[in-house]
């Protein structure tokens, strides 16, 4: 049987090993640092470093996918009948969550369009708060400038989860477990071994099959649910395996970086920050207002609009401990929304939004 060429290439198994090596340098400092997701955060910014200085950098996608299957089975692990039951009282944050992504859309697209100059269809498809993969496929198939469009989703990305974990440890005073030796859920039997694998497996293929965004989030997350809530096991992956999850993450958001140059650094990233910071002050005010109204804390509003990646923000929620179930639903919520809504929205109304020169 013939590999495939990636796997031949020795340039890019060093490439590989190099980032890793590198995430794994970053990941163990911010551990020691006790920073919250500190594998995450560390690999993402010492990964980022070494692209933006020219270093080669690549993650194998392949490993990456399977450690967020890993994360959708931890993820649906947090859901119990008792979850299902508050999930009716949702359906206010839920419908915020809509409108509040279109806002954003709005709100950012103008600003790419008067300050930064972005062409209108770039400009759309690089405000729209959806998931960094599935927004640049969506952006290229309209000919969008799909390499600005990247680079503001990743930053955004980078950004939330650079600063949200930051904010946690130094003015709340977070300490996070080590989750080398953590166990989360109940005894890891080898019962629980096969349920957890077949649900990743048949999560994966299923949403992929359906054509869900992220599948290997969105597929083993919600199989994940349905194993747990009717009651096959009470397990979840060892902590350990988050811990690589969250070196992949890192890893692969850092990668995003490369082989971008010092001028469209300039002239992208920073309009990727400021459109960052106009959606996380939108996030804290709507978060702010709804404070004592739905039920759950301030906290927890603000990380279920905050734009992160929706694998990248249950993943915060999860090591924060901060009401993981509301949190990744809305977010799958959002990635849903903005990912249907989007082109959708760019086909009905695309006189409008990029008007025909004259």
């Amino acid at each position: 049987m013939k590999l495939p060429d990636s796997l031949r290439d020795g340039a890019m198994w060093r490439a590989w090993i190099q980032t890793v090596l590198i995430g794994l340098a970053g990941g163990g400092v911010f551990t020691l640092m006790k920073m919250p997701l500190g594998w995450m955060t560390g690999s993402m910014v010492f990964t980022t470093i070494a692209a933006l200085m020219g270093m080669r950098v690549a993650f194998p996608s392949a490993l990456r996918n399977g450690m967020v299957v890993i994360l959708g089975l931890m993820i649906g692990a947090t859901f119990t009948p008792e979850t299902l039951e508050h999930a009716t009282n949702w359906a206010p944050t839920l419908l915020a969550v809509v409108i509040f992504s279109t806002l954003a859309t709005v709100l950012v697209m103008a600003y790419l369009k008067s300050t930064g100059k972005f062409r209108p269809m770039t400009a759309f498809f690089s405000s729209a708060p959806g998931g960094f993969g599935e927004m640049v496929i969506i952006a290229e198939s309209y000919g969008a400038n799909v390499p600005r469009v990247a680079l503001i989703h990743t930053t955004r990305v980078f950004i939330v989860v650079l600063l949200l974990p930051l904010w946690f440890r130094v003015f709340e005073g977070y300490v996070p477990p080590n989750l080398l030796v953590t166990r989360i859920g109940g005894a890891l039997e080898f019962n629980d071994v096969l349920v957890l694998l077949a649900a990743g497996i048949v999560g994966f293929f299923g949403a992929r099959l359906i054509r869900m965004p992220a599948p290997q989030m969105t597929g083993a997350m919600v199989a994940s649910i349905v194993v747990h809530v009717l009651g096959f096991t009470d397990a979840a992956p060892p902590g350990i395996l988050i811990a690589l999850a969250q070196l992949a993450l890192g890893c692969s958001v850092g990668t995003k970086f490369s082989g971008v140059t010092r001028k469209t650094v300039a002239e992208t990233v920073g309009h990727g920050i400021v459109s960052t910071g106009l959606i996380l002050l939108m996030a804290i005010a709507l978060a702010w207002a709804l404070d004592g109204w739905i039920g759950y804390p301030m906290v927890s509003l603000f990380l279920a609009f905050a734009p992160g990646g929706f694998a990248e923000m249950s993943l915060i929620s999860l090591s924060l401990g901060i009401e993981t179930a509301f949190i990744s639903t809305h977010h799958l919520a959002r990635l849903l929304f903005v990912v249907i809504a989007a082109p959708l929205f760019f086909k009905l109304f695309r006189s409008l939004i990029d008007p025909p020169a004259k």
